[in-house]
C-alpha cells in the first residue's frame, strides 16, 4: 500500500455492501463472479470540506484528477483547486483569486460550479450558467510557465444551455447540453477563438429522458463515449466529433420502458425542462426495466459499461458490469456478467480491502484509469474502518458528524479489468 504525502491521511476506507446475491430468476448473471474479485482498495485521502456546502466539481486529465468545492457562501473570492496525481498519490493545492466571483455567482443564482469544471493539465476552465436561454460564460485560467500557479486568461460566452464541460483535447472544450426535444447534444468550443467548431446530436431512443441518468457519457484520450439509456448500445467519437463506431449488444430478456409510460411522459412534460418530475415518475419503472446507466473509458482500447437488469422480486437495482475491448472489427465484450455487489448479506460482516462496488457510490464522482479507480465523495469522517463491521462503522461516523464538519474522501483503488 502506498503512502501519500505529509498533508494527506492515508487510510483504508469503509466500502461495504448489504446486498445479497442476484435473484435466481435472472439467468444471465454469473452467481460467483463479483466486482470485488477485480478491485482492491489501496488508500484514501481526506480533505477539508468547504463549510456549509455539499457542492463539489471534479474533472480529470491524463493521470490527474482535479476538484474544487467552492461555493458562493465561501468567506473569500479565492478558489482552491486540489490536484491529485494517480501514480504517486501526490496532492497539490492551487489557489486562484477571482474578484467578485461570489457576488457574480449569487447574482446568477448559481452558487457552485458542480459539473462545470474542466482541466487539461495546463488550463482550468470554469463554466457559469447564466440562466435558461442565456448561455454560459466560460472562464479560462492558464498555468504560468515553470510554476504551479495560474492566471486569469479570458472569458468566453457561448449561447447554449450546457450542463457539463470537459476538455477533449488541449485546446477544445466539449459542452454537453440536455434538451427534451432533441436529446443530448455536444458542442466543441475552441478556447483560443471562443467559437463553436462542431456540434453533434447522437441518436437516443427516448430523447425526452436522455439526460436523466447518472453517467451516460465519458471523455478521455481524445475519445467520446456516449450510451443509450434504455437499450444496450453505444457510440464512440473522435476529438473532432466524427463517429468512429456504433455498437449494439443483444441482452436476453431485455425489458423496455412500456410505450404507455413514454406517452405519459411526453404528454405531461414534453414541452419543458422537468427533470425532477420525469425522474419521480420513472422511479416506478426502475426495477421493472433494463437500463444502461454508467459508462467509463478505461483507456482508448477498453471500456466499462454497467447496466441494471429488472429485478421486481427484490425491488432494487442490481447492476451488472461488462468490459469491452477494441478489436480490428470494432468493440467486443472481453469480460461480462460481473455482478456489481459483494455477494453477501450480513451487516455484521467484517470490512476488508475488497469490500467495494461501484453502484454503492451513487453520488460521488468516479474516474476510471488504466489500473485504478478514483472515487470522490462528501459527507465522510476520518475513521479507519478495516476490521470493523458496517454497523460499528456507521455508528462511529454518525458520532463524528454530530460534532464535526463533513470531509471529502478521495478513495483510490487498483483494478485488473
Amino acid at each position: 500500500m502506498k503512502i501519500a504525502q505529509k498533508n494527506i491521511i492515508p487510510v483504508l476506507p469503509f466500502l461495504m455492501a448489504i446486498l445479497g446475491f442476484f435473484s435466481p430468476s435472472t439467468p444471465a448473471i454469473c452467481q460467483n463472479h463479483h466486482i470485488n474479485q477485480f478491485i482492491t482498495l489501496d488508500t484514501i485521502i481526506f480533505l477539508q470540506n468547504e463549510k456549509n456546502t455539499r457542492s463539489m466539481a471534479c474533472s480529470s486529465w491524463g493521470d490527474e484528477v482535479i476538484l474544487t468545492n467552492f461555493h458562493c457562501n465561501s468567506s473569500s473570492d479565492t478558489i482552491a483547486f486540489h490536484i491529485i496525481n494517480t501514480n504517486n498519490y501526490g496532492l497539490e493545492t492551487v489557489k486562484i483569486h477571482i474578484p467578485d466571483i461570489r457576488k457574480t455567482m449569487k447574482k446568477l443564482m448559481n452558487c457552485s460550479f458542480q459539473e462545470c469544471l474542466a482541466y487539461n493539465g495546463n488550463t482550468i476552465a470554469l463554466m457559469q450558467g447564466l440562466g435558461y436561454d442565456r448561455g454560459e460564460n466560460i472562464l479560462i485560467f492558464k498555468k504560468n510557465n515553470g510554476e504551479n500557479t495560474y492566471y486569469y486568461h479570458k472569458k468566453i460566452h457561448i449561447k447554449t444551455d450546457a450542463s457539463k464541460i470537459d476538455f477533449i483535447d488541449t485546446t477544445t472544450v466539449l459542452l454537453s447540453e440536455i434538451n427534451y426535444q432533441t436529446g443530448v447534444s455536444f458542442h466543441a468550443v475552441d478556447i483560443n477563438t471562443g467559437k463553436i467548431t462542431n456540434s453533434i446530436y447522437p441518436y437516443h431512443n427516448h430523447k425526452i429522458i436522455s439526460g436523466i441518468v447518472s453517467k451516460q457519457y465519458d471523455i478521455k484520450d481524445n475519445l467520446l463515449l456516449y450510451a443509450n439509456r434504455l437499450e444496450y448500445s453505444f457510440l464512440t467519437f473522435d476529438k473532432n466529433l466524427q463517429q468512429l463506431d456504433s455498437t449494439c449488444q443483444e441482452i436476453e430478456g431485455w425489458a423496455k420502458l412500456p410505450n404507455k409510460a413514454f406517452k405519459t411522459i411526453q404528454k405531461k412534460w414534453g414541452k419543458g425542462y422537468h427533470a425532477a418530475e420525469i425522474n419521480n415518475y420513472l422511479i416506478n419503472y426502475y426495477t421493472k426495466i433494463h437500463q444502461l446507466n454508467r459508462v467509463y473509458i478505461i483507456n482508448e482500447n477498453k471500456l466499462l459499461l454497467s447496466y441494471t437488469p429488472k429485478d421486481p422480486e427484490n425491488d432494487i437495482w442490481r447492476p451488472i458490469i461488462d468490459i469491452w475491448g477494441k478489436t480490428d472489427s470494432g468493440w467486443e465484450r472481453v469480460k461480462q456478467n460481473i455482478a456489481d455487489d459483494l455477494g453477501f448479506k450480513r451487516s455484521d460482516s467484517i470490512i476488508t480491502r475488497n469490500s467495494f462496488y461501484l453502484e454503492m457510490l451513487s453520488n460521488p464522482e468516479i474516474f476510471v484509469f488504466n489500473d485504478k479507480i478514483i472515487s470522490i465523495s462528501q459527507g465522510g469522517a476520518p475513521i479507519y474502518p478495516i476490521g470493523m463491521s458496517s454497523k460499528d462503522y456507521y455508528s462511529k461516523v454518525n458520532e463524528y458528524l454530530s460534532d464535526n464538519e463533513e470531509i471529502i474522501e478521495i478513495r483510490i483503488f487498483k483494478h485488473d479489468f
